[in-house]
């Protein structure tokens, strides 16, 4: 896959299943338009809704934790930028939009809502 953003999307959207999975819960992929407005326009996989039936109490934290860190460390992987050192933590959502501010400037880019 040429997109690495969209290979890190792909990779962890196996891994919330997995994650999922290994907690007894039930993963499915649902249509509908409970999430308008959230994500972009278009039929891409990128934006499937993942419903997860039977989850512990825990699971939603440590998912979210995990699908963000980690779709951060494999698209930097994969774009061969493995040096850039990435939390190993979830940071809060505005030290998050910070850190990501930080690197589009350190490699030349921009990011919206600045």
């Amino acid at each position: 896959m040429s997109n690495p953003v969209m290979r890190g999307l792909q990779l962890v959207n196996y891994d919330a299943r997995a994650m999922a999975l290994s907690k007894g819960a039930t993963p499915k992929a649902i249509k509908g338009e409970q999430c308008s407005g959230i994500v972009p326009p278009g039929n891409g996989w990128y934006k499937e809704m993942l419903l997860i039936e039977n989850a512990p109490d825990s699971l939603p934290d440590e998912i979210i934790s995990h699908c963000v860190i980690h779709l951060l460390k494999k698209t930097f992987r994969a774009m061969g930028m493995m040096e850039i050192e990435l939390p190993d933590k979830l940071l809060k959502p505005d030290e998050l939009q910070v850190f990501i501010a930080g690197l589009c400037s350190k490699l030349g880019g921009s990011v919206q809502g600045e």
